[in-house]
């Protein structure tokens, strides 16, 4: 057990040899993760008169999911502002709907990544 301002020689001893911990490194290794980056096929490049609520949501969905934000971030008052500055087209969405969205984008590339 490690008492506030106690050495951790012994700590870290544990953790090095400890299967349970190890184990549990392992396996968060193990676990699979959706990568979405700017070359794959998705143009950064906006016009501003131009305006897809669907392209839009898939692209949030696909950021919330990469950096593993809060579905409740697009509700936020600042990324509105931002979203809305960047296009004045842009429409809120909500938090359930984002998570929706989340779980459409994962199940569909679940599937891909399958060859479904």
């Amino acid at each position: 057990m490690y008492h506030p301002g106690g050495a951790t020689t012994t700590l870290n001893r544990h953790l090095a040899n400890c299967t349970q911990y190890q184990n549990k490194l392992a396996k968060a290794k193990a676990q699979g993760t959706l990568n979405f980056g700017p070359d794959d096929g998705n143009s950064l490049v906006v016009n501003p008169t131009e305006y897809d609520h669907e392209h839009t949501r898939e692209l949030i969905a696909k950021m919330i999911i990469a950096h593993e934000y809060s579905f409740r971030m697009v509700e936020h008052k600042w990324f509105n502002i931002l979203m809305k500055w960047m296009n004045g087209n842009y429409e809120f969405i909500g938090r359930k709907s984002i998570k929706n969205e989340c779980m459409r984008v994962y199940e569909s590339e679940k599937t891909n990544s399958r060859g479904v």
